[in-house]
C-alpha cells in the first residue's frame, strides 16, 4: 500500500481534479498542452512542498524525486525504461511543449500501473496527489523539464552572452521564456563583459517566477536611486564655449 500524506489539504486535491476536469486551457495532445501540463504539475508540487515543509512533524525527503522509476514498476513494465531515457535526455524535443505532449501520453498509464502494481486504486485517479509517490513521480517529470530548460534555453543564452546586453534586451525578452529558465544556469546580469555592473543583491534558491520577480524589484530600486544622482557626472561633463 501507498503512504498517505497527513491531513492532506482538500483545497490541493479540489485543484488538482478540477485542472484534469476541464480546467486546462488545451486538450490533452493539442499544440500547447504538453507545455501547459509541464507548467501546472510544476507549481502544484512546488506549492505541496512548500505546505508540507511546514505541517507538524513533517519529512521533506519523502516528497523528494526520483532519480528513476523504481527496479519493481520497471520489471512489470520494461517500457518503462525507453520512456525514462528518452524524457530524461530531452534531445529529441525542439520544444517544452513537445516534451510535455510525450510524457503526458503515458504519464497516465504510469498512474494506473504504480495503482495496480501497489494495490492503491485511487492512484490510478485524481486523489492520486494525496500520496507521497505521486510527488517523486511528478517531481522526477518535473526533474526532466528542467533539464530540457537548461539545455534548450538558446534565447536566454544569447540575451547573456551578448556584449551589447542592456536592460532592454531582458525587457523585450519573451516572459515565458524568462518564467521558465532555471536560475543556477542564468546570472542576470552577466557577469563576464566589463562594461556590464552586477545589480545588488542575490537571489534566493527557490522558484524561477519568484527570483526573477526579485530580480526586477532590484533592478527599479536601482533605476531609483540612479535618479537620485546626476546622470553626467560634473568631472565628466564637456566644458561648454
Amino acid at each position: 500500500m501507498l503512504e498517505e500524506i497527513p491531513n492532506y489539504p482538500q483545497t490541493f486535491m479540489d485543484r488538482h481534479m478540477n485542472w484534469h476536469m476541464g480546467g486546462r486551457t488545451i486538450p490533452q495532445g493539442q499544440p500547447g498542452s504538453g507545455a501547459e501540463f509541464l507548467d501546472f504539475h510544476h507549481q502544484f508540487v512546488a506549492d505541496v512542498k512548500s505546505w508540507y515543509a511546514g505541517a507538524p512533524g513533517s519529512i521533506p525527503s519523502k516528497l523528494d524525486a526520483w532519480l528513476h522509476f523504481p527496479a519493481d514498476l520497471v520489471a512489470a513494465h520494461p517500457a518503462l525504461t525507453a520512456f525514462e531515457n528518452s524524457a530524461s535526455d530531452g534531445s529529441m524535443f525542439s520544444t517544452e511543449d513537445s516534451l510535455g505532449i510525450f510524457v503526458e501520453a503515458t504519464h497516465n498509464s504510469v498512474h494506473g500501473w504504480i495503482a495496480a502494481l501497489y494495490g492503491q486504486p485511487e492512484f490510478g485517479g485524481f486523489d492520486s496527489c494525496k500520496y507521497f509517490m505521486f510527488y517523486q513521480w511528478h517531481g522526477m517529470i518535473d526533474t526532466w523539464r528542467g533539464h530540457w530548460l537548461t539545455s534548450h534555453k538558446s534565447a536566454i543564452k544569447d540575451v547573456v552572452d551578448h556584449p551589447k546586453f542592456t536592460i532592454k534586451d531582458v525587457v523585450d525578452v519573451n516572459p515565458k521564456i524568462l518564467r521558465d529558465v532555471v536560475t543556477k544556469q542564468f546570472e542576470f546580469p552577466p557577469k563576464s563583459p566589463k562594461e556590464l555592473v552586477e545589480v545588488p543583491g542575490r537571489v534566493d534558491p527557490g522558484d524561477p517566477i519568484a527570483q526573477i520577480s526579485q530580480r526586477v524589484a532590484q533592478l527599479e530600486n536601482l533605476v531609483h536611486q540612479a535618479r537620485l544622482q546626476a546622470f553626467i557626472r560634473k568631472d565628466e561633463r564637456p566644458k561648454v564655449g
